[in-house]
Formats: structure tokens, C-alpha cells, sequence
């Protein structure tokens, strides 16, 4: 759906099965929250996850979350959804002053997530049974 072409040939994608490239992938970025995980934080580091992620790898594995947060990044929703999403459990107090603070860009991000809801695509491997294994 929101899909874009990196240029890349096929065969510069590294051949990485899905949950080694994701965790390659956040490897490079995970410094960002190495002093404390908080939603701003959290913002960098999915936002440099999500940019890379579409240079290396969003051809190989399509993925409905990512393209969705990837939307969000572009529609200017990304800082209020990851508030809506880490805030209240991160420090209930911030968030609440958060969304006083950015009253209009909340509400703003309350109406797009209405309009806007996450579909997941039954033609990702997540959806056929066999392609990912969980690793413990």
C-alpha cells in the first residue's frame, strides 16, 4: 500500500531472514536510547529504524506496521503517535502534559488514527504459517 522502490537491485538486499534484519537493523540505531528509554527517544530511534529499514529491506519483507508507521512519519503523525503509544506508560504525569501542551496536534492525531487504521495484508509472511519462527 504505501510501499516505495529504494533503487536497489535484489541483489544488494542482504539475505538476512526477517527477524535477523530487524535486529540488525535496530542494532545500529539502539544508542540513541542508551541513557533512557522515553518516548522522545523512542522517536529517533524508530524513525532512523523505519529509514533504513526502507532502504534495505521493505522490498523483501513487506509489513503492514512499518508501512503504516512509515505513513505516520510522513503525514507529520509519528512524534504524537509513539506519545500515544510510550507516554502513558513511561511517565503518566509528561504525557498528560504532553497532550495539554500539544493539544492540537493530539487531537489532530486522534482524528487521522480514526480515519487512517492500521490493515494488516493477509499476503505478508507473517500471515502464512512456516515463513517466521520466533527466536527465544
Amino acid at each position: 500500500m504505501y510501499r516505495q522502490s529504494t533503487g536497489k537491485k535484489k541483489s544488494d538486499i542482504p539475505d538476512l531472514d526477517f527477524a535477523t534484519a530487524f535486529r540488525k537493523t535496530m542494532a545500529k540505531h539502539v544508542s540513541v536510547v542508551m541513557t533512557g528509554i522515553e518516548p522522545e527517544g523512542l522517536v529517533m530511534l524508530r524513525t532512523r529504524f523505519l529509514l533504513d529499514w526502507y532502504n534495505f529491506y521493505s522490498l523483501k519483507y513487506p509489513y503492514a506496521l512499518f508501512d503504516f508507521q512509515r505513513k505516520l512519519l510522513k503525514d507529520g503523525m509519528f512524534v504524537a503517535y509513539n506519545q500515544w503509544v510510550f507516554g502513558p506508560v513511561s511517565n503518566q504525569g509528561d504525557y498528560k502534559a504532553w497532550t495539554n501542551s500539544h493539544k492540537q496536534e493530539y487531537d489532530e492525531f486522534a482524528k487521522y488514527q480514526r480515519n487512517n487504521p492500521l490493515k494488516l495484508r493477509s499476503d505478508e509472511f507473517y500471515a502464512n504459517p512456516g515463513k517466521l519462527s520466533i527466536t527465544r
